[in-house]
């Protein structure tokens, strides 16, 4: 499981995200529903830790579910697609990955985004786009 670091961190609301070799990690907190909000915040946090697309790895293990409007935003916001390269979703539970398959199956996002249920294929997926 994905462990937030004590330095480097940026907050919002539902979520801790931070860079580390390249990369950047988005870990919601437990049982966590993303609304329009939080997507918003993820967002703004995004953009104080890079000023330019880097791939990105979100934990979805801990997530119950998104409102569509939240997938819809995740996938095609025209600055919320700028912070990111390629996105891999890191399930590892059913929920997860039923919450992932949706949000690949439906919403079809612009950039190269991938299912993973093994931490370092999800890396070694994600270096070739930094």
């Amino acid at each position: 499981m994905l462990k937030t670091p004590e330095t480097g961190v940026i907050r919002s609301p539902k979520s801790s995200h931070w860079i580390e070799d390249g990369i950047l990690f988005s870990l919601p907190d437990d049982r966590v529903y993303l609304d329009l909000n939080e997507a918003k915040a993820i967002t703004k946090a995004f953009q104080g830790l890079s000023d330019k697309p880097v791939p990105l790895f979100v934990d979805f293990h801990t997530i119950t579910g998104q409102s569509a409007e939240t997938r819809d935003y995740f996938s095609s916001d025209p600055i919320h697609i700028t912070t990111y390269s390629a996105v891999a979703l890191y399930v590892s539970n059913p929920v997860a990955r039923v919450v992932a398959n949706i949000f690949i199956g439906l919403v079809k996002p612009e950039k190269p985004t991938k299912l993973f249920t093994d931490f370092k294929q999800a890396i070694i997926w994600l270096n070739q786009y930094k």
